[in-house]
């Protein structure tokens, strides 16, 4: 393995503002002040993002946070005047920045991003459309070049559904997904990167078999690992989950569960250790914070009142402060030129500089100030192939009020 390595590296100018432990909704429809998305802080501030219906960027059905930078990255529906597609873009304060357009599904112009996650190498990871044999499926959407690929092709064809939600373990890579059918099927496929093993069923909602979102909780003390998941229809709407290693579903007492609407998606927030969940469909469209054992706290109605379309999905910025990130943590087989980038999550406003122990000597590298969001990210060129599992290892630190502070070893790469 070969790394050409530039101490002048990128230092991410994102500056994204979804701050340490809130939260983005995207809407499929709303009305104002809301143009399709929002900020909400668990105080219960609930701040509109403007820009973006002066891009026709609306009918969006999911949203996410890039796990290096960020930035948001929103799926929409085709339904005039959005253009179908998986697009990227950077807030600054609450105004949405130029929504780039990364991808569209094979199943273009009638697709439907219906849910993101991501990969170990960073890569989105959407759901949308009917499952093999329909052209919908799992998708990996590579992150630089856009191309677009369904992990269910190469594998038996599932019982005919919408794959309408997905989420991804990050230290196993197992990427788990729902679909529309046979009671709700919760799926595996088997990480780690690039998941070439055949989807394996979980189990099902039992509830209804409109299941909206699945969330992956790592295991807690001796609780094992588990797949939150919750649906949306006209009735027996709940929260419930499934064991990550497969097995019958539980249903989550206490969770709010509103006759004819239903919660319409479900994240694990690793900062706080519960759930956002959201409600929509019969008004009040609310946000909520669920614990695993079901206790709910309201945190906001969303403007006007709770009366707002359709809220679609929540992310959250969760990542733990001192975490260190860096992606592709799985090499091509042969020396290829990629690009390496990683990241950190401090305090907004220290400053932050990255380090990489090469051949035993320390290299220092992207110092720069962590954004509005708490992340400081720094990208650099290098020429690498897999074989040499953990030759390297990142550092960071970060310098401001509460002194100097260190993270790592990361040691990288995983293949």
């Amino acid at each position: 393995m070969r790394l050409l390595f530039c101490s002048a590296c990128l230092v991410s100018a994102s500056v994204a503002q979804v701050a340490p432990g809130e939260a983005i909704v995207s809407l499929f429809t709303n009305v104002a002040p809301l143009e399709g998305l929002a900020i909400v802080n668990r105080n219960g501030t609930v701040t509109p993002v403007t820009n973006v219906a002066a891009q026709s960027v609306q009918n969006l059905n999911s949203v996410a946070l890039d796990p290096i930078t960020n930035a948001v990255w929103l799926g929409s529906i085709t339904q005039a005047p959005t253009t179908h597609g998986l697009r990227r873009a950077t807030l600054t304060g609450s105004v949405l920045g130029p929504a780039t357009l990364v991808a569209s599904l094979p199943t273009a112009p009638a697709g439907s991003f219906s849910g993101i996650s991501f990969d170990q190498n960073g890569n989105p990871i959407v759901s949308g459309g009917t499952v093999p044999p329909g052209t919908g499926g799992i998708f990996r959407v590579d992150r630089w070049t856009g191309a677009v690929t369904n992990l269910l092709s190469p594998h038996p064809a599932l019982p005919a559904g919408t794959a309408n939600c997905v989420d991804v373990d990050p230290a196993t890579g197992d990427i788990y997904f729902g679909v529309t059918s046979a009671g709700g099927a919760i799926y595996k496929l088997p990480g780690p990167f690039p998941n070439t093993a055949a989807p394996v069923l979980l189990g099902t909602t039992v509830t209804n078999a409109t299941i909206s979102s699945v969330a992956f909780w790592p295991a807690h003390g001796v609780n094992p690992a588990r797949v939150y998941w919750n649906n949306f229809a006209a009735a027996n709407n709940c929260v419930g989950y499934v064991p990550a290693a497969g097995g019958a579903a539980v249903t989550v007492a206490g969770a709010p569960t509103p006759w004819g609407s239903g919660t319409n998606w479900i994240t694990y927030d690793r900062r706080q250790d519960d759930l956002w969940t959201i409600t929509a469909g019969i008004n009040p469209d609310n946000v909520f914070t669920l614990t695993d054992a079901g206790v709910n706290t309201l945190v906001a109605a969303l403007p006007p009142a709770g009366a707002n379309g359709s809220p679609s999905a929540i992310d959250a910025n969760d990542a733990p402060a001192g975490s260190l990130r860096a992606v592709p943590q799985y090499l091509p087989a042969t020396p290829t030129l990629v690009t390496v980038e990683v990241s950190m999550s401090w305090t907004p406003g220290d400053i932050g500089i990255f380090g990489i122990v090469i051949g035993g000597t320390l290299i220092t590298f992207g110092l720069g100030i962590f954004d509005g969001s708490g992340t400081l990210s720094a990208s650099f060129p290098a020429t690498l192939s897999a074989g040499s599992p953990g030759a390297y290892a990142f550092f960071g630190a970060s310098l401001g009020l509460a002194g100097l502070q260190i993270t790592g070893p990361l040691v990288w790469p995983a293949n």
